[in-house]
């Protein structure tokens, strides 16, 4: 489903309202800001799990999003797009909304890829995450 022009479209817009949101916020006080449903998504879209599967089936999509607006985390289901599999589930993730960081349910380890750093340096930095959200918040997505 996420194409490379989909995911380099979903990165242009993560720059474009992130400049317009700190420029929308200049007069406020310091804090973070919860991230978007979409720049959940955008984070899902890059991880090495999905791309990896993108290189060796047609498509990979998912379903999440799942959530409140006052939740700490959102969870997404990955799988592949081919119903003939059979099974077709790629990986459950969870996007914790304080800090970018993105957690695999299976392993219960955070993902790392150049990439996701990559997008997460821009979300925290526009989203103003500091070291003492990612103290206080890190690990909120498994409580």
């Amino acid at each position: 489903m996420a194409s490379r022009t989909r995911v380099a479209a979903l990165v242009l817009i993560v720059v474009g309202v992130g400049c317009f949101d700190s420029l929308s916020r200049a007069g406020n006080s310091p804090g973070s800001t919860l991230l978007a449903p979409f720049e959940s998504e955008i984070l899902i879209a890059i991880l090495p799990n999905l791309v990896d599967a993108r290189k060796t089936r047609s498509d990979v999509r998912w379903l999440g999003g799942s959530g409140t607006p006052s939740d700490d985390c959102v969870s997404f289901r990955a799988y592949f797009a081919d119903t003939h599999s059979p099974s077709n589930l790629v990986g459950n993730f969870r996007v914790n909304r304080h800090t970018a960081q993105v957690f695999d349910l299976g392993t219960r380890n955070e993902v790392k890829s150049k990439d996701l750093e990559s997008i997460q340096a821009i979300l925290q930095r526009e989203h103003r995450v500091t070291r003492a959200d990612l103290d206080k918040y890190g690990d909120r997505c498994w409580q």
